[in-house]
């Protein structure tokens, strides 16, 4: 796979990640029958920051700087 086709695929799927993490935490804020889940929405929301950050630095980085961080979310789809 080439640089480019790896870098939208992974802006792709973290993209996707990240939105289905905030339909999660609206979920649990507009339900009164997931109270038991407040006390995760930090963590939910800390991993949905996390994400932007990621999805930022892929957007504003070509894919030929982007070898570094590439190789680091190779490593961690392959312990996933």
């Amino acid at each position: 796979m080439d640089a480019n086709a790896y870098f939208d695929s992974m802006y792709f799927e973290l993209n996707f990640l990240k939105t289905k993490i905030s339909d999660v935490i609206y979920a649990v804020e507009n339900n009164p029958r997931a109270a038991k889940l407040i006390p995760q929405l930090p963590r939910l929301q800390y991993l949905a920051g996390h994400l932007s950050k990621r999805i930022d630095q892929l957007g504003s980085e070509c894919p030929a700087e982007w070898c570094p961080a590439r190789g680091d979310m190779e490593m961690q789809q392959n312990v996933a």
